[in-house]
């Protein structure tokens, strides 16, 4: 599965799992990615996932995350993953 689609699975899940909360950032999500196989270590920063996001939106696959807001800011992105009913 790619990494793309691992994402995907990871925002469902935190969704489900944690139906009082609207809106996540990537630390929210770390420990799934890691359940999930996306990373193999403890690190719970976020740092590896917004790496990962970096690259597909540089690739210009963003669009394929369809919970993904990012926050544009002139040097940094700041990356949400929204609710879909909630957007």
């Amino acid at each position: 599965m790619d990494n793309v689609q691992l994402i995907n699975q990871a925002v469902n899940l935190f969704f489900q799992r944690n139906p009082a909360i609207d809106v996540a950032i990537p630390k929210d999500l770390m420990p799934l990615c890691i359940e999930l196989g996306l990373f193999g270590s403890e690190e719970q920063t976020g740092w590896p996932l917004r790496n990962v996001l970096t690259d597909i939106d540089q690739e210009g696959n963003l669009k394929l995350i369809p919970s993904m807001k990012p926050v544009r800011k002139p040097k940094n992105t700041y990356w949400f993953f929204v609710r879909k009913n909630k957007e």
